[in-house]
């Protein structure tokens, strides 16, 4: 696949039940989206980092940065043979490992959409996930389990 284009973006998100911690509660996300443009395909991915440098010490900010300055350049115009083959291009970039992954997880889309993969048949090796493999967690924050709670949780670990 070859990297023609990489179109970073960032949206605003209200929450539709508010996210608390002991950093705060949070009712919307300001998230990065990234699209990788290979060759008449689109892959999409989104960037984890949060708001703040609280949970780790990448925020929306430093990913953005990042990716517009060291990561995109890093890649854009190569041909890649799989969505992994980013990682050593990247090798000069320390940490920042939330904005990699987006990019990677863009180009892993680019890559199960080439394979024709539906979205539930796809993983990082390129093949099925078998079903005894599937694993899930919710983080719910710090908030009293409550019967809603519990259906929140148990609706987000079903894959």
């Amino acid at each position: 696949m070859k990297i023609e284009a990489i179109t970073i973006r960032e949206i605003q998100m209200p929450l539709v039940h508010f996210f608390e911690t002991s950093f705060g509660r949070t009712t919307s996300r300001r998230i990065v989206l990234i699209t990788a443009h290979c060759e008449g395909l689109t892959g999409w991915s989104e960037c984890v980092a949060g708001e703040d440098p609280f949970y780790s010490e990448e925020s929306v900010e430093t990913a953005w940065d990042v990716i517009t300055r060291y990561l995109g350049p890093a890649i854009l115009g190569r041909t890649l043979s799989a969505g992994r083959d980013c990682i050593p291009w990247f090798a000069r970039v320390r940490g920042n490992r939330m904005a990699k992954a987006a990019i990677e997880n863009a180009l892993w889309d680019v890559e199960a959409r080439e394979r024709k993969q539906p979205p539930k048949d796809r993983d990082r090796s390129g093949g099925r996930l078998p079903a005894h493999q599937v694993k899930g967690k919710a983080g719910m924050g710090h908030r009293r389990a409550t019967s809603r709670t519990r259906e929140l949780a148990e609706g987000s670990a079903q894959l």
